[in-house]
């Protein structure tokens, strides 16, 4: 095998001059669809730098630019190859850089495409290229094409490095196990769960040479047969790509070290996962700010680790909890835009796979080590994508496992079918997998064009949720400049949000801008307005704007909502004795004796003044 396009491409699917015209008109109409809705996702979705929880990244991304790679290498829970890229773009306008980091999502999407694509060309024909990279691009980048989020860049990393390593493993070469160590080593700093890639090659690698190896120890066989340069091929490959990999990720490795005591340090695979919820995750990283330094000062039975959580549960608990989680990514798959691609090629595939089954039996050793490493990389990460939906549930983790998935689906199908019948005006030879790529073609384009152009622009229930907690997370750490953008976004994209309205209200309160603060939770009170803390908070902000009589009656209908709420009871006494009726804020006192004797006691101060 001389190229991974050589390999796997059949002959006779030259296309001819209009099936590449069709082609490359398909492709420019398809470019500006893509960038315009990315664009238009970007101004009715993207709203500020809360949306979408790309918020830690742009922090990171500042303080690289700020402090320089050294002595900021964030909170490792995030990896720092995005931050790195982002921060060239940093100004020390927050907007601005905002903004850019933006547009440089956008352009990294496009740029991650053509990326995936031209190895989908070169290493399938070209119908089956272009249904996969369209598929892409309206069922998983549409979506994420404005945000700044990590996922985009690992997901076409992560195909790249399988891709690479499994040429690596059907044919060793030092030259491509050093470009498959250097991709695998940026995938690791793009997203740490990239390691996994390298254990299962590691683990197929060793196999290899054990079968390798061992007939010649059996049987005695020449190391002039073969066996003995295929075995030193496999393993000076092996060590390139760990070298390789390991020498790109180095310095983050080294740093882990000098700042944690391991070279492998990261807060979701070293705790999170070891942990039965969030809240339990969120408690222990809180409590001993593991983003900083190891917790030495915890006990040890209280730090999550494989070993406590194997002694605290059973093993039909462990069981269950595999079970669930694959039950969940069964659910988010079926649900998702994009599994129903992969399911009619892998269909396809089983399908051409049973009717030619004798090829199977001409398989080199190579063949059945990549097939190996797969089942060893699906599975892998599958199991854990699994074990760790408990802590984070969502697709993001599952969909990095439909870009592989689909690849090596149309490289099956290519390495089974042949040509059946001529088609002159799409190519010299046309087989029925060629039909089914233009139908899938169609299909994702249609997809593209019309579902995928409105939910990419449209919030969901789950982006606005996200979206409220990540600017509320803000708001709990001091940041209310950031977080008021947030909960500014949030309503614009659903006025029907309360709570948003009232944090607005509170925010305003907390800036002494008053007029703002009635105005937000105004309109709080009218979605909610049994509820007795809107109307307290309302109360207090008309007061401070100098509105006492619509105070009055905002802090009565707090008490009526809630005829026990002793503050509500203490700021209706204070704004009648505002109002100069004394009366009735000594009857309110009265009631507040029986409510709170300490508010009771500073009202009556209050009046005999």
């Amino acid at each position: 095998m001389t190229s991974v396009a050589s390999k796997c491409r059949p002959s006779g699917t030259t296309l001819s001059r209009l099936g590449l015209g069709m082609l490359l008109l398909l492709w420019v109409l398809m470019a500006v669809w893509y960038v315009q809705t990315a664009r238009h996702q970007n101004s009715v979705l993207n709203l500020s730098a809360t949306a979408g929880g790309q918020y830690p990244y742009l922090v990171y991304a500042s303080g690289l630019a700020r402090n320089g790679q050294a002595p900021y290498l964030g909170d490792r829970n995030r990896m720092p190859l995005l931050p790195a890229m982002l921060s060239v773009f940093h100004d020390d306008d927050w907007e601005t850089f905002v903004e850019r980091a933006a547009w440089f999502s956008i352009v990294l999407s496009v740029l991650i495409l053509i990326g995936i694509g031209g190895l989908a060309y070169a290493s399938l024909p070209a119908w089956s290229a272009t249904a996969f990279t369209i598929v892409a691009m309206s069922t998983v980048f549409i979506y994420k094409a404005s945000f700044v989020q990590v996922e985009l860049l690992y997901y076409g990393l992560l195909l790249v490095s399988w891709v690479l390593l499994c040429r690596v493993i059907l044919r060793p070469s030092i030259a491509w196990a050093a470009a498959a160590g250097a991709t695998l080593g940026l995938t690791f700093l793009a997203k740490a769960s990239g390691a996994a890639t390298l254990s299962a090659f590691l683990a197929a690698s060793v196999v290899h040479l054990v079968l390798i190896i061992r007939p010649r120890r059996v049987t005695g066989e020449n190391p002039a047969d073969g066996t003995g340069g295929r075995g030193t091929d496999v393993l000076l490959s092996t060590v390139v790509v760990v070298f390789v990999s390991a020498a790109i990720a180095y310095p983050y490795l080294n740093h882990n070290r000098t700042r944690f005591g391991r070279y492998f340090y990261n807060v979701n695979s070293t705790f999170f996962m070891w942990c039965d919820s969030w809240s339990e995750a969120k408690a222990f990283a809180d409590t001993y700010q593991i983003s900083d330094r190891y917790p030495t000062d915890a006990p040890p039975e209280r730090i999550p680790s494989p070993g406590n959580y194997w002694r605290r549960h059973s093993t039909q608990q462990i069981a269950q909890r595999a079970w669930n989680g694959l039950c969940a990514l069964g659910h988010l798959a079926w649900h998702g835009p994009y599994a129903k691609y992969l399911l009619v090629v892998v269909v396809f595939c089983g399908a051409i796979g049973l009717k030619h089954h004798r090829q199977l039996r001409s398989i080199p050793l190579e063949g059945w080590i990549a097939a190996l490493f797969c089942a060893m990389f699906f599975g892998g990460y599958l199991a854990s994508y699994a074990w760790y939906a408990q802590i984070a549930y969502g697709d993001r983790f599952l969909i990095s496992l439909f870009l592989p998935a689909l690849f090596g689906a149309f490289w099956l199908c290519h390495r089974f079918d042949r040509p059946t019948r001529s088609a002159r005006s799409l190519g010299r030879n046309f087989s029925g997998l060629s039909s089914l790529a233009i139908g899938i073609t169609a299909a994702a384009v249609a997809e593209g064009v019309g579902v995928a152009s409105k939910a990419s622009v449209e919030p969901s229930e789950t982006f606005i949720q996200f979206y409220y907690n990540e600017s509320l997370e803000l708001q709990r750490a001091g940041n209310l400049s950031e977080a008021r953008r947030g909960f500014a976004g949030v309503v614009r994209l659903d006025p029907s949000v309360t709570a948003a309205h009232l944090n607005l209200g509170m925010i305003a309160l907390a800036f002494g801008e008053f007029e703002e603060a009635v105005t937000s939770l105004s309109q709080a009170a009218r979605l909610q307005p049994d509820d007795a803390e809107i109307q307290n908070s309302l109360g207090s902000a008309l007061i401070q704007a100098g509105r006492v009589h619509e105070a009055i009656a905002a802090f009565r209908r707090a008490t009526e909502a809630s005829p026990t709420f002793a503050m509500a009871w203490y700021n209706l006494g204070g704004s009648y004795y505002q109002a100069g009726m004394t009366t009735e804020a000594e009857s309110v006192r009265r009631r507040l004796e029986t409510l709170d004797l300490s508010l009771a006691a500073q009202l009556a101060q209050l009046l005999s003044q």
